[in-house]
C-alpha cells in the first residue's frame, strides 16, 4: 500500500516513512498522539494546517516551504536538518 493510501485510510506512519504534504491535497492534518517519522516535508503549493496536540519526533530532515502549523503544547525533536524557505515559523527553532 502506498503511504498516501495509508494515511488516507487512517494509517499511522512508521518510522521508517517520509510525511510529505504538497499541491495534491490542500487537507489539514493533526497529530494526537506521540510520533516518530523518518522525515517531513511541506513542499511550495500545500495549504492546509498541520497541527500538533503530541510529541513528533524526527529522525531525518524537516523541510517547510508551505503550510501552516499549530503547535499548541507539543515539542518537535529533530535529528536532522531544519530548511524553512516558506514564512518564518513562530518561535524560530533552536539553533
Amino acid at each position: 500500500m502506498e503511504q498516501r493510501e495509508q494515511l488516507d485510510a487512517g494509517g499511522t506512519p512508521l518510522p521508517t516513512d517520509d510525511v510529505r504534504f504538497d499541491n495534491t491535497s490542500t487537507a489539514n492534518s493533526a497529530l494526537d498522539s506521540a510520533l516518530t517519522i523518518s522525515t517531513l516535508t511541506c513542499a511550495a503549493g500545500y495549504t492546509g494546517t498541520v497541527t500538533t496536540n503530541a510529541g513528533l519526533t524526527i529522525l531525518k530532515d524537516v523541510s517547510l516551504a508551505a503550510g501552516a502549523f499549530s503547535l499548541g503544547a507539543s515539542s518537535w525533536t529533530v535529528f536532522g536538518n531544519w530548511t524553512n524557505t516558506g514564512r518564518p515559523s513562530t518561535p524560530a527553532p533552536p539553533r
